[in-house]
């Protein structure tokens, strides 16, 4: 991951690893401090495979407002129900 770095005050994350993709760049140039699950997630989801909700789950309960939060600042998350309750998503490039 990321190394923190300090800028005006705040203790930051540096996400130059995740720069070299142009819709992560998307994303963080809309939001300087992101959550960190969002960003747990998000570092699953761009390998472009499908995850589940209960490998997503693991991370965070709320996987689903993480999700949101993705898709809001552009990122385009594609979903299909596979039964019995169970989701896959993973993020279109």
């Amino acid at each position: 991951m990321g190394r923190d770095i300090e800028k005006k005050g705040r203790i930051m994350t540096d996400l130059t690893p995740y720069l070299e993709d142009d819709h992560i760049r998307v994303f963080l140039a809309e939001r300087e401090r992101f959550n960190r699950k969002a960003k747990q997630i998000l570092e699953i989801l761009k390998d472009g495979d499908w995850h589940t909700n209960i490998e997503l789950s693991k991370i965070t309960i709320r996987y689903g407002a993480r999700l949101y939060e993705l898709r809001k600042a552009g990122l385009r998350i594609d979903k299909a129900y596979l039964g019995e309750g169970v989701w896959a998503y993973r993020l279109i490039r």
